[in-house]
């Protein structure tokens, strides 16, 4: 009775809170303690915890690699351009994500030992505006060096 129960709550449990995680971790932990195993409810608790903590990380990473190709993408397409001068940023990986192009330009350049440039972009079909500083390199690549404002879309990831 009481694994039915349990296994009856727990995609209820998935339901209350959209994309939260945890609530999805304990519902996978309440699946995971209603079956059972070899060890007894508490494994199956222990397990499903882990894996539902396991995927939530997955999901971070994803969104991180995701963030990452956006910024080198805008970065790559202004680091040829005068300030004043603007132009398009695409992402072109082969996995489809929405909003993965924009227009990108140069407010201005500065700094000597580190040259960097502070832009202005958008993203797809987003009426707002972000601006962004990118450096150049010992490569003589141009990368990513900070973001603001610092908003849900970036995360952390100034």
């Amino acid at each position: 009775m009481k694994r039915t129960a349990v296994l009856l709550l727990a995609p209820l449990l998935a339901g209350c809170a959209e994309n939260s995680s945890a609530v999805h971790g304990v519902s996978t932990a309440a699946i995971a303690a209603g079956l059972g195993s070899a060890g007894g409810p508490v494994v199956g608790l222990i397990a499903g915890v882990v894996a539902g903590y396991a995927v939530d990380e997955g999901v971070k990473y994803g969104e991180r690699e995701i963030q990452d190709n956006q910024q080198q993408a805008i970065a790559d397409s202004a680091g040829p351009l005068e300030p004043g001068k603007g132009g398009e940023w695409q992402v072109t990986d082969s996995f489809p994500v929405s909003d993965r192009r924009g227009m990108v330009e140069v407010a201005r350049d500065f700094g000597e030992t580190i040259p960097c440039k502070e832009v202005v972009f958008n993203i797809g079909d987003d009426p707002g505006f972000f601006t962004g500083t990118i450096c150049r390199d010992r490569t003589e690549r141009w990368r990513w060096a900070s973001a603001e404002p610092s908003i849900h879309r970036w995360g952390t990831l100034q």
